[in-house]
């Protein structure tokens, strides 16, 4: 699947699409088929990496965790 991620903290301009393998849900966890995602401003406060004490950003990382969708598998 292609998703919008960033592997380094800065600005707008460090967004790359990027081909990421679909994941399969583990124990206890669903996957959901994303139909509308939303983006706020702490989305890029994290990308900026000022909410890194806060919360730990892992690479790449996909902006956004606000979406709406249709569960497609369960673990």
């Amino acid at each position: 699947m292609k998703a919008m991620v960033f592997d380094r903290f800065g600005g707008p301009d460090v967004l790359h699409e990027e081909d990421l393998e679909v994941p399969e849900p583990g124990p206890g966890q669903v996957r959901v088929r994303v139909k509308a995602a939303g983006l706020n401003a702490i989305d890029g406060k994290i990308r900026a990496g000022t909410m890194q004490a806060l919360r730990p950003t892992a690479f790449p990382a996909v902006p956004g965790g606000e979406l709406a969708g249709v569960v497609d598998a369960r673990g």
